[in-house]
This record gives C-alpha cells, sequence and structure tokens, in this order.
C-alpha cells in the first residue's frame, strides 16, 4: 500500500496569491479551481469558496483599473501624435509657399526604355491659392464668428388684436 503523505494547510496570503496565478491564466472555474488547489494543499470548501469571491472580485477590479489606466496612456499618445501632425502638416504647407520650392510633375513615358520622365517646377497661381487657403481653414479663420446677441419676445409689446385690421 502506497504511503500517503500528509497535505499542508494553506494560508490566506498563498491562497490569494495562488488564486490570482490561475486567473491571470484565465482560468476562472470556482469549482474546477477548487478541485486543483485540493489537490496540493488541505482546503476546506467554504474557506476556499469565499476566498475565491473576494479574491475573484479584486482581481477583476485590478483589471479594470489596468484596462482604464491603459486607455488613459494610449489617449494621451494619441492626443499627442494628432497636435504633433497638425502642426507638422502646417509647416509642409508653409515651406512650399516658399519662393524656391519646386514640385517634382511626371511629364512623359521614354518609350525606349520604358523610364518615367520628371521634371521640376514651380507652384502656379491656383495651387498657391489653395495652399492659403488650407492653412486658412487649419488656422480657424473660416470658423463662424460668435455673437452674443438677445433675443426678446416682441408680442407682449403689441396687443393680441391688430387695431388696423378692426374696422
Amino acid at each position: 500500500m502506497p504511503k500517503q503523505t500528509e497535505k499542508k494547510t494553506i494560508s490566506e496570503a498563498q491562497l490569494k496569491s495562488e488564486l490570482f496565478k490561475l486567473f491571470n491564466k484565465g482560468k476562472t472555474g470556482k469549482t474546477d479551481l477548487y478541485g486543483l488547489l485540493r489537490t496540493k494543499a488541505k482546503l476546506g470548501r467554504d474557506r476556499y469558496f469565499k476566498a475565491y469571491d473576494l479574491a475573484y472580485a479584486e482581481w477583476q477590479k485590478t483589471q479594470e483599473q489596468a484596462n482604464i489606466e491603459q486607455s488613459i496612456e494610449n489617449g494621451k499618445e494619441l492626443l499627442k501624435s494628432g497636435l504633433k501632425s497638425k502642426i507638422e502638416r502646417q509647416l509642409q504647407l508653409q515651406a512650399m509657399l516658399e519662393p524656391e520650392y519646386r514640385h517634382e510633375e511626371i511629364i512623359g513615358v521614354d518609350v525606349k526604355s520604358g523610364k518615367v520622365i520628371r521634371a521640376m517646377r514651380p507652384l502656379n497661381p491656383t495651387e498657391i491659392k489653395n495652399i492659403h487657403s488650407e492653412l486658412s481653414k487649419m488656422d480657424g479663420s473660416y470658423a463662424p464668428a460668435k455673437i452674443d446677441a438677445e433675443i426678446r419676445d416682441l408680442r407682449p409689446l403689441f396687443g393680441d388684436v391688430d387695431e388696423l385690421l378692426k374696422e
């Protein structure tokens, strides 16, 4: 007959630690985990279920907090990159308005070699106007002006009966 070894009792802290390890592995089945932990240590059913409920609630709160913090960090990074890209676009458009700026244009294809023929040319007036327009839009120049206006109802000043139409 094989000799049975005496199982040691697991402390509350050790039980919580083991449960967290199992939760992080994706194992959250209450009775499955009880069977697994019971093979390793001496563990009462009532004590385990109470510890499981507390540990699972704490683990969920920890996971939710981590998700919230990650979302905040992602939002900050997106905001930084968004602001940076807007400034970079404005600087690029402003650089295109410099007199020495040249635009590369395809003017044809060499039939014999199959190579594309490109030429550098200055921007035409329509392109310059469009760049100025885009910069003004980015700056908010076309945004409607906010005006403080008070609208009063004029009906109380005049009676309900029209004196001219009364006759």
